[in-house]
């Protein structure tokens, strides 16, 4: 029961944000609540064995793609090595157990048409919703950077938009992405009044995704459905279905079609914030 607490304030873990070190606590109370079920006679972190890891791993494989169950691999060899010393423990249960293969179902880019049906039915919902998707598809950005834009980022005059993305601010040591605004994109920024470009871009979306997240990705997945867009899947050995169509489609769309026009991929990473081409291409759906 005091593993997390331990974990928590030791010196030697890896200093992280809060969201993946919550990720890492919900990870280790799951693991935790299994041992409570099934093992209850373990009542310490050196009783943990090699067995106790193999049930839990045979509990989750088949329920789980295969990011998150080397991901839950990771972060318990992880804590009981921080710990070992402290706890007592001869050995890592957690050690030598095989990776699965990455079995990841990516979400694909999105062609022309459905771009264009996209923004015909986004324009039904109301002028900021055309905007937010007139946004992810000449920048990139990830949803909650698209919906949390504010003016103080856009310069019209300059034609770029410089922002630190909300994923990588903690790696990239607040360096922003430079993007260069899309003619068609400046057309629609233009619409909104000098006098009234101040705070965000989309002020009742931001609210929305403040306030209530679930409505803004609910707004978005009726848009999808109204487009004709098929948004999950089930895929084999999948327990539930999978994202295949998503506001995210709109950053592999981007690098796609601006590595199809030839912009050369270092550049390309560069906009959308990338930390290796490695990444990039994943991102990158060659055209026919």
């Amino acid at each position: 029961d005091k593993v997390w607490e331990a974990y928590d304030k030791s010196l030697m873990r890896r200093d992280l944000t809060n969201t993946p070190l919550d990720s890492k606590r919900q990870i280790w109370f799951h693991f935790k609540d299994y041992l409570n079920c099934t093992f209850k006679e373990v009542t310490e972190l050196r009783h943990v064995l090699r067995m106790h890891a193999e049930g839990y791993l045979k509990l989750i494989r088949n329920d789980h793609s295969a990011l998150t169950y080397n991901g839950r691999i990771c972060v318990l060899r992880e804590i009981h090595r921080v710990l070992m010393d402290q706890a007592r423990s001869k050995v890592n249960p957690w050690e030598g157990f095989k990776m699965r293969p990455d079995d990841s179902h990516t979400r694909r880019e999105l062609t022309i048409e459905e771009i264009q049906r996209l923004a015909r039915q986004a324009r039904k919902q109301g002028d900021e919703w055309e905007r937010l998707f007139c946004i992810g598809v000449y920048t990139g950005l990830r949803l909650g950077d698209c919906c949390n834009l504010e003016w103080k980022c856009v310069d019209l005059v300059r034609s770029i938009i410089q922002v630190i993305p909300h994923k990588t601010r903690k790696y990239a040591h607040g360096k922003p992405v430079t993007i260069p605004i899309h003619p068609t994109l400046a057309e629609n920024l233009m619409q909104t009044k000098v006098s009234e470009r101040l705070g965000c871009v989309l002020p009742t979306i931001a609210g929305y995704y403040r306030r209530d997240r679930p409505k803004v990705s609910y707004t978005i997945g009726r848009i999808f459905r109204n487009a004709g867009i098929v948004t999950s899947v089930h895929v084999e050995g999948r327990k539930w279905k999978v994202p295949e169509a998503t506001f995210h489609s709109l950053r592999h769309t981007f690098v796609s079609l601006a590595a199809n026009a030839g912009i050369p991929l270092h550049i390309v990473q560069s906009i959308v914030g990338h930390e290796s081409t490695a990444m990039t291409r994943h991102y990158y759906h060659e055209n026919e």
